[in-house]
């Protein structure tokens, strides 16, 4: 058995490791970021074993082409067919004299190769005949060949690309590239917002079936004491109740950082630097209500079906100085109503409303203020930190 986390880590890379070896890996990774950065850099070393060789085919009528270059770049001094040996299976058949040509017509018809010369003597005016020595060659002798000269002018000349062509062909590439470059990102980024959307839709159905299962039809309640004072919990909570099948829908594709299933029991066994980092993640890229004061009393929200009371979004972002920072798909996040449907919000506010999704009506990142002051907070923000005077 591996004693080390940093032993293990190949193990849980892939899958290797035991139930309790890969809990203890697990916890060890929420809290130590070295060891998390030696898991991505042995992911990153991987990454290379998991392409698939792939085999290649040969072009159609290689072997023809091939014939057909050997034959015009020599002189054939034999009458007859040359069989090639080896795989290749194909024949080319060779019929030519050893005159000398000054024009000459080539066909290629079904992997063979046929001459026909149109050759005047200079003298008399017609074909010479051959030696008779030329004829001595048995049928079965080895094809001899001339000097290395073409035969007459060849069919086609191939030229190499110049240098300038491989300039004005880079420089082609790379100004369509920058053309298709924008709207190609744009893509990209409109595919994981609308992807992140679908994310809240599926949270959302799990916090319907919560509240419709409820007795008064509240949603899931943030503990103001212990541990679970965070209102991340609502994961864990609704993973306990197994209302929630699909926890990776927690997480937005936009967002770099790595995901981690947190449960309650987790929680509870945490302590110190551990326990504040499952806070900061039990909830993944998603933020939720903090609740709302009633009458002097904290409560969950309660299931109405209002089209502008946020009930869940992607976490908020803050500088040191409290400001909103842009979110996971430039200024606007993508946020889900009580009534289920989900916008791309820009802005300060809930369009239509006066309503800061993000700070309640006294500024803060806090519980809301009476029943329709929804505020939406990050995973590790406890729902309130003192009970507001003001109700």
């Amino acid at each position: 058995m591996l004693t080390s986390p940093r032993e293990q880590l190949l193990g849980y890379l892939l899958g290797a490791l035991e139930a309790d070896e890969q809990a203890t890996m697990e916890r060890e990774l929420i809290v130590n970021s070295q060891l998390r950065a030696e898991l991505e850099k042995l992911r990153q070393h991987l990454q290379p074993l998991e392409w698939i060789e792939r085999e290649y085919e040969p072009p159609q009528g290689l072997v023809a082409r091939t014939c057909q270059t050997v034959m015009l770049s020599s002189r054939v001094r034999h009458l007859g067919p040359m069989e090639p040996s080896g795989p290749m299976g194909e024949a080319c058949e060779v019929r030519w004299t050893d005159v000398t040509l000054s024009n000459a017509s080539v066909h290629v018809e079904s992997g063979a190769i046929h001459e026909s010369v149109e050759q005047h003597a200079e003298t008399s005016g017609r074909l010479e005949p051959l030696p008779s020595e030329s004829l001595r060659h048995s049928a079965d002798a080895p094809l001899q060949l001339a000097s290395r000269e073409p035969l007459g002018e060849p069919l086609a000349k191939g030229r190499g690309w110049s240098r300038l062509d491989k300039i004005v062909g880079v420089s082609l590439c790379v100004a369509l590239l920058l053309m298709l470059m924008p709207s190609l990102l744009q893509n990209v980024a409109m595919s994981r917002r609308l992807q992140c959307q679908t994310n809240l839709k599926d949270v959302g159905h799990s916090l319907i079936q919560f509240a419709a299962a409820a007795e008064d039809g509240r949603f899931p309640s943030i503990p103001t004491t212990g541990k679970r004072a965070f209102v991340g919990v609502v994961a864990p909570t609704l993973v306990s109740h197994q209302m929630l099948p699909r926890s990776e829908a927690l997480r937005c594709p936009s967002d770099d950082t790595e995901f981690f299933r947190v449960t309650l029991e987790q929680i509870e066994l945490a302590e110190g630097d551990e326990l504040e980092q499952l806070r900061k993640v039990a909830l993944g890229s998603m933020g939720y209500n903090l609740g709302v004061f009633i009458d002097g009393q904290y409560q969950a929200p309660r299931n109405q079906g209002r089209a502008r009371f946020v009930l869940m979004s992607e976490a908020p972002r803050f500088d040191g100085s409290g400001n909103r920072r842009p979110g996971n798909h430039g200024n606007g996040y993508n946020m889900l109503f009580e009534d289920q449907h989900v916008e791309f919000v820009v802005g300060e506010n809930i369009p239509g409303t006066h309503d800061d999704p993000f700070h309640n009506r006294h500024g803060l990142i806090e519980a809301g203020i009476g029943p329709n002051d929804a505020v939406i907070g990050p995973s590790q923000t406890p729902p309130y930190r003192v009970v507001p005077a003001i109700r």
